[in-house]
């Protein structure tokens, strides 16, 4: 994709392919939303770690709360 939009004329200024899960798993319980943010967090502060990806889905209702 990135080739064929240069070639096209476009400027890219970044391209990356990334994991986009198939099935959501949703999330509506406040405690079990904030230990999976807290689990993410914590795998994002590890220096081996440079992506992360989750199949999850907490709402906006609770997001807000957090």
């Amino acid at each position: 994709m990135r080739d064929e939009l240069a070639r096209e004329g476009l400027r890219i200024q970044a391209a990356e392919l990334i994991w986009r899960p198939t099935v959501l798993f949703p999330i509506t319980d406040k405690t079990a939303a904030e230990k999976a943010i807290t689990f993410i967090e914590k795998l994002e502060n590890l220096d081996d770690v440079s992506k992360v990806w989750v199949n999850f889905d907490i709402s906006d209702d609770i997001l807000s709360t957090l």
